[in-house]
């Protein structure tokens, strides 16, 4: 779990400010699962500057609960969590501090994610939470308040989880929550409980937090229970291995699969002895200057899942072959893709979310997905966003078979 924090305190000397405002969202990779926003009465004085800033009046403190009233509901909905915050030295001190007055010593482990920011999204000119906002079109409706600047955290740490290709946000938890003593079946009840049967993908980890395995989310209880059930020595390894899992969901199968063989790619699971999806085998390659369909090529330029639709997008390809040009991958992009620069929004995984693929000089630059209110006008603010996915050969041509930005024709005039 990870508790998403935000604090906004009276002002003062370092050691003497109290805290006035104190928002909370448990957040379990997924979804907020709890959340605590409330104003604090500091008993003392609020600083001017601080009331002119976030415009909390000591009228407003005045019968709000005081820090010893909320200690218990704060330790609560923070247990096994890790804190994330923006600048999360300063609010992880403002908690210690108070529990400190009340002799309680209040220790987490923390997430910044400012350095998260400035690791995965990095060049920006600044990484404030409000110049990050404006970056990354993210809506904050109640700045320098403690309930929008923690929501507006916990989107930016949404995107940076997206942005995260070493899957290092996930594989942390597996450092300090793996439990000592388990035997195989509560492990094997930890492990499957963030399965559904929605589409998406799967991933373990280790105790170092390095992915071992990752499948279909579909298929994980299926897979990862009869990898638990059986004597073999490498599943004995895994069983022993396995430390920590975390589910990514996705709007469809397809790009579920698409995910999965560029994970896959990336991440290369120490457990996974094969592509845990399957690979399109019909190929589309270049020979004499034109486009033919095949079944073995060293270097193909489009694999497609099925034989009549390799044959159908040959024939389309050829069509659009002009005199002087050369068949290729670059002229197979400008001929699909119609454009240099090409935003396609596709349902998301809820209500009010959308899907976006990305491209950009013929190249898939990835796929965001965006709950905000304001359209994703800014080119910029749409590339910082994209997650990469594999460009290749299978990964076009999985774009081109769902994609409605292009169609196959029919061979019917």
């Amino acid at each position: 779990m990870f508790a998403v924090i935000d604090t906004e305190t009276s002002g003062g000397q370092v050691g003497e400010e109290k805290i006035i405002e104190l928002a909370i969202f448990l957040y379990d990779g997924e979804k907020v699962v709890d959340q605590l926003i409330t104003l604090v009465n500091p008993q003392r004085r609020i600083d001017r500057y601080v009331s002119k800033m976030t415009g909390i009046s000591e009228n407003m403190v005045r019968r709000a609960p005081r820090f010893h009233e909320i200690a218990k509901r704060v330790v609560e909905i923070t247990d096994k969590a890790v804190l994330v915050g923006h600048n999360i030295a300063f609010d992880y001190r403002m908690l210690r501090q108070e529990f400190d007055s009340l002799g309680y010593v209040f220790q987490k482990e923390t997430l910044d994610t400012l350095f998260l920011a400035e690791g995965l999204i990095p060049g920006l000119p600044a990484y404030g939470l409000s110049k990050l906002c404006k970056e990354l079109n993210i809506v904050n409706s109640d700045t320098h308040r403690a309930d929008g600047d923690a929501r507006a955290t916990l989107e930016l740490f949404e995107i940076l989880i997206q942005k995260d290709e070493k899957k290092q946000l996930f594989g942390i938890r597996s450092m300090y929550t793996g439990k000592q003593g388990e035997t195989r079946g509560e492990k094997l009840r930890h492990l499957l409980r963030n399965v559904t049967t929605q589409h998406g993908v799967y991933y373990v980890f280790d105790k170092h937090g390095s992915c071992i395995y990752l499948c279909p989310l579909h298929q994980a209880k299926q897979n990862i229970t009869r990898m638990f059930l059986s004597d073999a020595p490498v599943d004995k390894q895994f069983q022993m291995a396995a430390s920590e899992s975390e589910s990514e969901k996705h709007a469809n199968k397809w790009l579920a699969n698409w995910k999965i063989y560029s994970e896959f790619r990336r991440l290369t699971p120490l457990f996974n002895s094969d592509a845990p999806v399957p690979q399109h085998r019909f190929l589309i390659d270049v020979k004499d200057g034109v486009y033919i369909k095949s079944k073995q090529s060293d270097n193909p330029i489009l694999a497609l899942s099925s034989s009549f639709l390799a044959g159908r997008l040959v024939k389309q390809l050829n069509s659009k072959l002009q005199s002087g040009e050369k068949a290729g991958d670059l002229h197979m992009r400008k001929t699909v893709l119609g454009t240099d620069f090409l935003l396609e929004m596709k349902p998301g995984r809820k209500v009010g979310e959308k899907l976006f693929f990305v491209w950009e000089d013929f190249k898939l630059k990835g796929y965001l997905y965006s709950t905000t209110k304001e359209s994703l006008k800014r080119r910029s603010a749409v590339l910082k966003r994209c997650v990469p996915l594999r460009d290749d050969a299978y990964g076009l041509g999985v774009w081109i078979e769902h994609s409605r930005h292009f169609e196959l024709t029919s061979d019917k005039k």
